[in-house]
């Protein structure tokens, strides 16, 4: 059996202005498609991630609001509010597997929000600090980003 070949995929990426853009993952130093993302007032996003339940781009903001995102203009739409703090966001990726998406927060908190389109929209639990093993010596986690397998 041979191995699959790889392919070129459309890659999106969010700018420190607030901004959306594609590339080619074959062609990664032309830029596609750059726009401003409107339509989150106050909220500064954090970062995107497209949600594998619906294929729609999501944007998360420091305050835990989700948004879609529509790729080819920009506007974004607000698509749940958490119904509790989540802290300061930092990262968040989509689970595909139970449509939920993991925020880790400020401080090593670690949250699944479910996003709109279901009974619990907005519902957030808590699952605990990140942390390693008691005893390990090792301190304090240091995270750099979330990420499913998948997606």
């Amino acid at each position: 059996m041979l191995p699959a070949l790889a392919s070129a995929e459309t890659v999106f990426g969010l700018t420190g202005g607030g901004a959306i853009f594609s590339f080619d993952s074959a062609t990664p130093n032309t830029i596609n498609n750059l726009v401003l993302v409107t339509g989150t007032g106050t909220d500064t996003l954090a970062g995107i991630d497209f949600r594998p339940a619906t294929g729609q781009l999501y944007g998360f903001a420091t305050n835990g609001n989700l948004y879609r995102i529509n790729t080819a203009t920009g506007v974004a739409t607000l698509d749940v509010v958490p119904l509790m703090s989540v802290g300061t966001l930092q990262f968040a990726d989509f689970n595909p597997l139970v449509d939920r998406l993991r925020i880790l927060s400020a401080g090593n908190e670690n949250y699944r929000l479910t996003p709109s389109g279901g009974p619990n929209a907005g519902m957030v639990n808590f699952d605990g600090n990140f942390a390693f093993a008691a005893g390990s010596g090792t301190g304090t986690p240091n995270l750099l980003g979330a990420a499913y397998t998948n997606n």
